[in-house]
């Protein structure tokens, strides 16, 4: 796999320093993934629009392309995006959504908080770009603080999540994109990725079934269980667990 870096609105960083903090990102997460894709990736930078995305669409030698939207030197929220998205690849990212959608954009939300948590330490043992501040470790450890205790992206106290599942599912099912509720999920599912972080390599598995648009999520599981190795079963279990 290699990483290409598209000329456009970068502002004043380097196609360098774009190269390092790319290649940093896919150093600490693929080892979670298990082994890199055999495809390479185009990056490009789009500041005014809403929404970074990976393109439904691929290039004529399978090569994935990502659009990203941070501004400046903004590193962390560079790192937030580039982990979001990537994680939309490792996921086998379908053209068209299904009523279990929420669930990937979820997990992809949380790729984001894992991966910018781990950059944070990254950054604190080693400065990765010379020009960087001294002190960008805890710069990016508070960027993802804020997120992570972002009280739209967590329960109120005392609501159970399976409650709170069961009166915002339908509403995720039609709506796959509310970030605050896919931060809900993800931030309960946070913890349990850092205790089993072989997660991430199950999450390679998804969407690698027979697809059904209609199924539910707990379909999925069942679908996502049934082609898994046997022995990696009972950790998918604790995060379907999760939502029972």
């Amino acid at each position: 796999m290699s990483i290409i870096i598209i000329d456009s609105d970068w502002g004043d960083i380097s196609t360098s320093d774009i190269q390092c903090l790319i290649n940093s990102a896919i150093d600490l997460m693929d080892p979670f993934y298990g082994k890199p894709i055999p495809y390479d990736i185009e990056i490009s930078n789009t500041p005014n629009i809403e929404s970074p995305m990976v393109y439904n669409s691929r290039g004529v030698s399978g090569q994935y392309h990502i659009n990203l939207t941070t501004k400046g030197h903004d590193y962390s929220q560079f790192y937030y995006q580039f982990f979001h998205e990537y994680c939309h690849i490792r996921t086998n990212y379908l053209a068209v959504d299904n009523k279990y959608s929420w669930f990937e954009e979820s997990v992809c939300e949380l790729a984001s908080m894992f991966g910018v948590k781990r950059m944070a330490f990254v950054w604190k043992k080693e400065k990765l770009l010379p020009n960087a501040k001294n002190n960008f470790g805890y710069s990016i450890e508070k960027y993802i603080q804020r997120v992570i205790f972002n009280p739209r992206k967590n329960l109120p106290k005392q609501q159970l999540f399976k409650t709170w599942l069961d009166e915002n599912r339908e509403y995720l099912e039609c709506e796959r994109y509310d970030r605050d509720k896919n931060g809900i999920v993800a931030n309960q599912l946070l913890s349990l990725f850092e205790r089993e972080p072989t997660l991430w390599e199950l999450m390679t598995y998804w969407n690698k079934w027979e697809i059904s648009h209609n199924d539910s999520i707990y379909e999925a599981f069942d679908k996502w269980l049934s082609i898994l190795p046997e022995e990696k079963k009972a950790v998918a279990q604790k995060l379907i667990n999760v939502f029972l």
